[in-house]
């Protein structure tokens, strides 16, 4: 395949990541973003009051090691605020605990810190054992093997309580991967307690130390602007135009065709499955991509009259509205000088709640809120932003990861980037990024040996 010019249709991560390596190999490169700002799921903005918005609270972690390199080589990885990595656990009633991270050797770092953490039983707490001893010895291959089982089956068939599986591991799985134990793939669940078992740095938790538009997304879209690459926003592509088993061009929304030799397909599943023609779904590639269900969730800022936590980490709490948030006015530079608290609130899975107000939203996660911790009862919420992504994420349900398409279409100049496209990571920041970066390395290859046969990942 003979490629000079290449056009990705996506300004998140995932696009961004590809386009870097593409700018860094000599070609010339143009990123097609529908939205005005650029970041896909990892956006920010300010208000009309001049406070961050986020479109989601986004936490970084040592695996994700490519976006951190990523940032490095764009001089943007100061911009993390790192915290020790306690897991606080806040439940009803205001009983409010960590799982402190002991100075031992991996894995006793965290198993030390899960022994003495007193909310949970010694029977609840040896009860994990076994999983987590399962979990640290696996391999990649091992963990594939139980894709089809939701991890509540498999933590239960190792031992573990029932107790344990609600009280630990569902606020960790839906805030990290926005499905309750009881349906999400255990290959997934396994994958991120294995590193964290195996490496003590991944106890570490790292904030955004301002809007990810500004402090990540800006400096990755300069240094593609530097390098000759083009960034164009606000160019909502409707179709791929078909050739013989080739994109010919793209159709925008406004009617303006664009060509390129190449076309990277940097978009969340359902928008690739938009920009299909009905004859495209007879090949199984694409076919797959319907099977792929959204996880929808909900982003809620708290603004208080007064401080209502002093955690400076990410805070879990099973059983509420909410599952994982954190007071960004105690990690965020910019906002420690302010008299309140700034609390941003994780609604997933949130299917349930889009069709409430954000009126009744904020009252229901005040609520909530209020119960975890009593002193936020009384204090009075100045302001509130609700943010709703109907199609976040893809469902991690058992069996989705045999689905996942790696980046090389059946179309000869046609590559997927995203984070539901294959790789080893759940979907997240890395996961994007990686994907990116792997579309990238497929479009390469075919550059260079004119193979027109799609690989697999």
């Amino acid at each position: 395949m003979k490629t000079k010019r290449v056009i990705i249709v996506g300004g998140g991560l995932a696009g961004l990541a590809c386009a870097i390596e593409l700018i860094d190999h000599g070609l010339d490169v143009t990123v097609l973003e529908s939205s005005p700002i650029l970041g896909g799921k990892a956006a920010s903005w300010h208000d009309e009051d001049g406070d961050i918005v986020d479109l989601g609270l986004h936490v970084v972690t040592p695996l994700y090691e490519h976006l951190l390199e990523l940032l490095r080589k764009v001089g943007a990885h100061e911009n993390i605020v790192w915290r020790d990595g306690n897991y606080y656990l806040a439940l009803r009633g205001g009983k409010v605990d960590s799982i402190r991270i002991a100075s031992l050797p991996a894995p006793m770092h965290f198993l030390a810190g899960l022994l003495r953490y007193r909310k949970l039983s010694l029977l609840d707490r040896l009860s994990g054992l076994p999983a987590f001893a399962e979990i640290l010895l696996s391999t990649d291959r091992h963990r594939r093997k139980f894709d089809l089982w939701t991890f509540r089956d498999w933590a239960r068939s190792r031992g573990a309580t029932e107790n344990l599986v609600a009280h630990l591991f569902d606020p960790m799985v839906e805030g990290l991967m926005f499905l309750d134990c009881h349906h999400v793939s255990t290959t997934n669940v396994m994958f991120d307690l294995h590193y964290m078992l195996l490496n003590k740095e991944s106890s570490r938790l790292g904030f955004i130390d301002g809007g990810l538009n500004e402090k990540m997304i800006a400096p990755i879209a300069g240094h593609i602007t530097a390098s000759g690459g083009v960034i164009l926003t606000e160019q909502n592509v409707s179709r791929f135009r078909f050739g013989r088993n080739r994109i010919e061009a793209l159709e925008l929304a406004t009617g303006e065709v664009l060509s390129a030799d190449a076309y990277v397909a940097a978009v969340p599943v359902h928008r690739i499955q938009e920009m299909l023609p009905d004859d495209a779904f007879d090949d199984p590639y694409f076919a797959n991509l319907c099977r792929f269900e959204p996880a929808p969730v909900i982003g809620v800022q708290l603004w208080f009259d007064r401080k209502v936590t002093d955690i400076s980490d990410l805070i879990l709490t099973p059983k509420c509205i909410f599952n994982a948030y954190a007071d960004v006015s105690n990690i965020i530079s910019e906002y420690r000088s302010r008299s309140g608290s700034i609390v941003h609130f994780v609604l997933a899975p949130a299917g349930h709640l889009l069709a409430l107000s954000d009126r009744r939203i904020v009252r229901l996660v005040h609520e909530d809120f209020g119960d975890v911790f009593p002193v936020a009862r009384d204090a009075r919420v100045v302001k509130s932003t609700v943010v709703r992504t109907p199609k976040a994420f893809y469902r991690q349900y058992p069996g989705m990861e045999q689905y996942r398409p790696p980046q090389r279409t059946p179309l000869d100049n046609l590559f997927l980037a995203g984070d539901f496209t294959r790789n080893k990571y759940p979907p997240c920041m890395e996961g994007a990024v990686k994907s990116g970066q792997l579309a990238a390395e497929c479009l390469l290859k075919a550059v260079q040996t004119g193979s027109d046969v799609p690989t697999d990942q």
